[in-house]
């Protein structure tokens, strides 16, 4: 028992050695990999789950009430981001925060955009009652907890004065600004002046608009430690003037002999966007680079018709190419689309399930079309890690029919036994489930061998 606490207890002989704290942290992850529970966005679900399994620890993406009661008191801690957070989800994160809490489990709160919708800042306000071990956010998000109301440029402008003093420096950054933004942000950086802060202007697309320039324009006169911007941004800034700055980019290039390259970034998607594209062209850049249908659209000097014209061009001249119908049952429009770019004959059509099903229905997605698709397939793969109930009648009516008609399929019981709702799905206990994997894995790596 004093053995345990040993090694997980880190003693701190200097505040400041932060390195030495952090490598000690990440050696003991490696060593106890810890069970980590992540009620986490759709967008950052990926990235939470392959950085905890590269430091050495074991995520579960489980966010089902019918799940947590049981699950949650096995996990050494829980992450709580509430970056798309629905009332739907809601409930399932309140109680994984109670059921923490009971257990003595420490638990994090990531209170994405807290301020900006009062569903979003309630919801977060409640979760802070229930004493996460870290509340980890930005300063916004902390201000908006902080004060108990929706971000507003008053009250975030308040603040600025008392803010900003105990800041190592500040990052200002125009890529989202607006009227309500500038006041505050000229108040920070006028602040960071008078102490004798270091401060970085981020003057983004500063010649997009004369609301943007002139705003940039006076940041500027503020006299940041720093101004971090891409070519056409200091060129803006330098000449005071709106736009041009990709023209004026490629001329002095031009004039000095200098190379320079034009990326014609969705060149046919409007006909203002194409008359600036074919303008760079006529600049005679060093090099084109940019996709088929871009090229196709400068070529051809006409907006849109990238998607069909690219495949028919192709097809002209019996070139290969390939069809990737993303989330092509998804809206009526994009199927019809989908549609007629298969009834150009693509050499190959690339998609999941869903999207071959929808093409071949016809249809919008339905989970009806399981007993007429599972056929079809050589194989089915059934992964149920963030499994819930809505999910299972479809894998189970996938199973039926593969075994039916004598297809092989695999079943990936992540956390099997977890909870009594994932273990009656497999009836297998947690170690069962590990099992499993394991003969799984075993499988694919004997079936590469060759014989």
């Amino acid at each position: 028992m004093e053995e345990d606490k040993i090694t997980n207890t880190i003693e701190l002989q200097d505040p400041l050695d932060y390195p030495k704290q952090a490598w000690t942290h990440f050696q003991l992850v490696h060593q106890k990999s810890p069970l980590i529970q992540c009620i986490t966005n759709f967008v950052s679900m990926d990235f939470m789950a392959n950085t905890l399994l590269s430091a050495g620890a074991s995520p579960a993406m489980i966010h089902s009430v019918d799940e947590i009661p049981e699950f949650t008191p096995k996990a050494l801690g829980v992450c709580i981001n509430v970056g798309t957070l629905t009332p739907d989800w809601l409930p399932g994160i309140k109680l994984a925060a109670q059921v923490a809490n009971q257990f003595k489990k420490p638990w994090v709160l990531d209170p994405v955009a807290a301020g900006g919708s009062s569903f979003r800042l309630k919801a977060c306000l409640e979760l802070l009652g229930l004493k996460p071990s870290v509340v980890r956010g930005n300063a916004s998000e902390i201000l908006a907890l902080f004060k108990g109301c929706v971000d507003s440029t008053s009250k975030l402008v308040d603040e600025m004065p008392e803010f900003t003093p105990k800041a190592l420096g500040v990052c200002i950054n125009a890529g989202t600004l607006a009227p309500d933004w500038l006041p505050g942000m000229k108040l920070a950086a006028q602040v960071a002046n008078q102490l004798k802060k270091p401060w970085v202007l981020d003057p983004v697309a500063a010649g997009g608009s004369s609301f943007r320039l002139k705003a940039c324009l006076k940041l500027l006169g503020l006299k940041p430690s720093v101004v971090r911007g891409n070519g056409s941004e200091i060129l803006a800034l330098f000449n005071g003037c709106v736009d041009s700055n990709s023209k004026l980019a490629a001329q002095v290039a031009n004039q000095f002999k200098k190379p320079w390259v034009l990326d014609p970034v969705a060149a046919g998607g409007s006909g203002f966007r194409l008359k600036a594209r074919l303008e760079l062209l006529g600049l005679k850049p060093s090099v084109v680079r940019g996709t088929a249908s871009e090229i196709l659209a400068l070529f051809k000097g006409c907006v849109e018709s990238t998607s069909k014209l690219a495949a028919q061009v192709a097809n002209q001249f019996k070139k290969p190419w390939v069809l990737d119908p993303v989330a092509a049952g998804g809206s009526g429009f994009r199927l019809n689309a989908c549609l007629e770019l298969l009834g150009l004959n693509p050499s190959v059509v690339r998609g999941n399930g869903s999207e071959i099903l929808a093409l071949f229905n016809g249809c919008v997605d339905s989970i009806d079309e399981m007993p007429e698709f599972t056929p079809k397939a050589h194989v089915v793969c059934i992964n149920v890690g963030t499994l819930t109930p809505d999910w299972l009648p479809s894998m189970k009516l996938a199973a039926q029919v593969a075994n039916q008609l004598k297809k092989p399929w695999v079943l990936d019981p992540v956390d099997g036994g977890g909870s009594s709702f994932r273990k009656g799905v497999f009836g297998v206990t947690w170690f069962e489930a590990m099992v499993l994997r394991f003969l799984l894995f075993l499988t694919v790596v004997l079936i590469q061998i060759p014989r």
